[in-house]
């Protein structure tokens, strides 16, 4: 199956086997109200934090400096409940411009995801506008009813340096401190 776009390069913290589980039954749940609604695939549920670039082969000095980012964050590990279903609309015009959302908000993740943006900065990355913390469960052509779902809890005890295409590819794990 060809890639209908880019692979993307990003931080995002990765799901254990229970969170993925939950994750799938929760966007087999909520999609089935939709026709024409495509689930994530098990397996590729993360938490998106920062978004770097779209790119076939990030380039070394790209990665290098993303590592530099991610390297030694100051931010303790943490726990996270997400329970909001959100339904929101990309300004994509591809055929499926709504995605499902699980909303991930916490003092502690706020904390992580501006952590990480000041230290990619600082390493002349540019955080792109806009985006918060979130997973994506599904994509569709219509709009679908947001709500609140049984709590999910995430163990965030690192960052993860992801290039996505058809596999993802763990470019780095970065342990947040103890």
């Amino acid at each position: 199956m060809p890639l209908k776009r880019l692979p993307r390069l990003y931080f995002c913290l990765l799901m254990g086997p229970a969170e993925e589980a939950a994750l799938e039954d929760l966007g087999l749940q909520a999609a089935r109200g939709g026709a024409g609604w495509r689930r994530t695939s098990f397996g590729r549920h993360h938490l998106s934090l920062h978004f770097l670039r779209e790119c076939a082969r990030p380039p070394p000095r790209l990665v290098l400096a993303a590592e530099r980012a991610a390297r030694g964050l100051v931010t303790r590990s943490f726990d996270i409940v997400c329970r909001d279903l959100v339904c929101i609309r990309t300004p994509s015009t591809r055929a499926h411009p709504f995605r499902l959302i699980l909303r991930a908000e916490s003092p502690a993740l706020m904390a992580l995801h501006a952590e990480l943006g000041e230290r990619m900065a600082r390493q002349r990355l540019r955080p792109a506008a806009g985006l918060v913390p979130h997973i994506t469960l599904a994509s569709g052509s219509t709009a679908l009813p947001s709500g609140g779902v049984m709590p999910i809890r995430i163990a965030v005890r690192e960052v993860a340096l992801v290039h996505s295409g058809l596999d993802l590819d763990v470019r780095g794990r970065f342990p947040l401190a103890a």
